[in-house]
């Protein structure tokens, strides 16, 4: 046995196999390397949704060794830009990042595996955190991340109080826009390209609350969800309100989903439960009274009555409508609802021309009785018990025989508008067109012609002075009494450019803003529905600010450029003007003079006619479009620019 031993001892020796000394160390352990990367989001939705980092969010990282590493914030959250720690291992040339962490997440080649999210989560006035994603690509440890998808935002607007409990966005059939995807990370100085893959689904579910998220009645929220950048054809969107009836639009056209951009697409609007219509009296908005057959409703500012007798208008429905709503048009560009809580008589020429001004038992309906025929009223609803708070809204209510309508021609024998024979506001118009009978008209009817004179781009009429030729103002009758006025820049309304001021405020006068010439603070040229006026324009689309009767709106600039009244002319300037409108029949234009723009008096009674267009001026907006002539002389303007914060007349035209 010891001889074996020894001879295993001898080869053991001879092959250098012998135990370890002391001084002999292991092969060193590479250990990973801390690392903080210093991450920007690109935050192209706008200041209405910011991309912000949140506590809690993780980065997953590509780079050298590091195959999908977790990187948690280590900065400050809600920025736009913040750090991330985490460990490397190896040393990276390039960082290819993505948002948010997946476990699953892969890098094969340049290809890497992400998610659009089927079911996304609402948080008030931001993404939802971790439903966004993002990637970035750098060559050093500060990375500018990019948004893959898009976002659609979704407004739904409670004109009564509902709850809900989630959104359902639906692509057309075999659509792909939630779910796995790849996305290339070399897109270099381009954009990012997501590809969804063929089991990605049509269907995104944005859950909202599962005991309802409740929305107050008159009020608004918008929703977000995020979609891949496509075009949606034949999309569909439901909202879930825990009522049998849950919502569902279908999104007319190709909707557009860019990467990075807002879009906000739809609007949805849960009306009122439809209050039964007053058994009593006319409906203002019926469609049939004007011979409006297959409309559903007409809406207006104003509304021309010519009898005695009850009558009601829908007082939640503003202006002329969704009609009405056109881009740039100032304030109230979104929605033409509002939820009135009670009505009064604001003014009237003559006291007890209306009584019994009230809104009805549900709200939806301002009543009143008109008694006394021809007049002018402005009605307003607030949002305040018995009328307290704030005006919401106002109407005048013409009271006038039925107007005619005079058939313009131009110089070639055209048709070009038709026109109604009187003034907005006219007591009184000549019963012909026949020169002799207008030349035979009354001093006090051609007062009564004069009618009511407006601010450009206002909806609210001012009335006018105590005599036919002089300048002192008269006493009105109702909530306002006497005229009042307000400097442009002390309505406290800036944000608004005024526009809300004078919503709330129908009865006050705005005086001008002299670098402009106009109410507002800055130039708006689009109120009266004819933005490029400047430039011989068409005649333009009525708006929600449009101060003529249902079937009518303000003329255009080339109304009297067409016809040729600089030189139609014709008999006495006895407070106004006849023009030969068709090269035989007569039209009369009262000289009814101003209101000034500096304080809103009254200027050239009997002495001038000023009359607007729906027209700004020129590029800028600085002022309007008029039509004046002087009764004393043959000075006519036919394309004249005045402040728009003056008071003129209107002569209205057929929609």
């Amino acid at each position: 046995m010891k001889k074996h031993l020894i001879l295993l001892f001898s080869v053991l020796t001879v092959f250098g196999f012998t135990s370890c000394s002391d001084d002999e160390q292991e092969p060193p352990v590479v250990e990973p390397e801390v690392v903080t990367l210093s991450v920007g989001t690109e935050n192209g939705y706008g200041e209405e949704l910011p991309v912000t980092w949140n506590e809690g969010d993780q980065l997953g990282v590509f780079a050298a060794e590091t195959l999908n590493g977790t990187f948690l914030l280590s900065g400050e959250g809600g920025k736009v830009a913040s750090d991330f720690t985490g460990k490397i291992m190896g040393e990276p040339s390039t960082y290819r990042v993505y948002y948010p962490y997946s476990a699953a997440a892969v890098l094969e080649g340049s290809e890497l595996s992400v998610k659009v999210p089927e079911l996304q989560h609402y948080t008030a006035g931001k993404l939802t955190k971790g439903e966004n994603p993002m990637i970035g690509v750098a060559a050093s440890t500060t990375i500018q991340m990019k948004n893959l998808c898009g976002i659609l935002g979704i407004k739904v607007v409670a004109e009564r109080n509902i709850s809900v409990y989630d959104i359902t966005f639906k692509g057309a059939e075999g659509q792909k826009i939630a779910g796995e995807a790849t996305v290339d990370m070399n897109y270099g100085e381009g954009d990012p390209t997501l590809l969804m893959s063929e089991t990605a689904t049509n269907v995104v579910r944005l859950t909202v609350s599962e005991n309802g998220f409740a929305i107050a009645e008159g009020t608004s929220v918008m929703f977000y969800i995020v979609l891949p950048p496509q075009v949606y054809t034949n999309a569909e969107i439901t909202i879930h309100t825990g009522e049998e009836e849950n919502k569902t639009i279908a999104v007319e056209g190709d909707l557009t989903i860019k990467r990075s951009e807002l879009t906000k697409g739809v609007e949805f609007v849960f009306e009122k439960e439809a209050e039964q219509k007053p058994t009593e009296g006319i409906d203002l908005n019926d469609p049939a009274r004007y011979g409006m057959s297959g409309a559903t409703g007409v809406y207006s500012n104003c509304y021309l009555i010519n009898q005695p007798g009850t009558y009601f208008l829908n007082a939640t429905v503003i202006g002329n409508g969704r009609n009405g709503l056109h881009p740039d048009g100032g304030f109230h560009t979104e929605s033409v609802s509002i939820a009135p809580l009670s009505a009064t008589l604001l003014w009237e020429e003559e006291e007890g021309t209306i009584t019994d001004v009230k809104l009805s038992d549900g709200g939806t309906y301002l009543m009143f009785t008109a008694v006394k025929i021809p007049g002018n009223v402005v009605l307003a609803v607030y949002d305040g018990e018995n009328g307290s708070g704030t005006v919401l809204w106002s109407w005048h209510i013409w009271l006038s025989e039925t107007p005619r309508d005079h058939q313009y021609k131009d110089t070639d024998g055209n048709n070009t508008y038709l026109v109604m024979d009187r003034n907005l506001g006219a007591q009184y118009a000549p019963v012909t067109d026949v020169q002799a009978d207008i030349e035979a008209m009354t001093a006090a009817q051609r007062w009564a012609a004069y009618g009511l004179y407006y601010q450009w781009g206002r909806k609210d009429p001012f009335w006018g002075g105590l005599t036919a030729t002089g300048m002192k103002e008269k006493t009105v009758f109702g909530q306002v009494t006497t005229f009042n006025t307000v400097a442009f820049d002390k309505t406290e309304d800036n944000a608004n450019n005024n526009l809300l001021y004078a919503i709330q405020h129908p009865a006050t006068y705005i005086t001008y803003n002299k670098s402009i010439l106009a109410w507002t603070f800055t130039p708006v040229k689009n109120l009266w529905g004819n933005p490029a006026g400047y430039d011989n324009y068409p005649k333009g689309q009525k708006t929600i600010y449009d101060p003529c009767p249902v079937g009518y709106m303000v003329a255009p600039a080339d109304l009297w450029l067409a016809v040729g009244f600089d030189q139609a002319y014709v008999g006495k300037f006895s407070k106004g003007r006849m023009f030969k409108y068709d090269g035989s029949h007569i039209a009369w234009y009262p000289g009814a003079g101003l209101r000034w723009e500096d304080d809103g008096g009254l200027g050239d009674v009997g002495i001038a006619g000023y009359y607007w267009s729906n027209s700004a001026f020129d590029a800028e907006g600085k002022g309007a479009v008029e039509y004046l002539f002087f009764l004393s002389s043959t000075e006519i303007f036919n394309f004249n620019q005045y402040a728009s914060a003056s008071g003129h007349n209107v002569r209205c035209i057929r929609e």
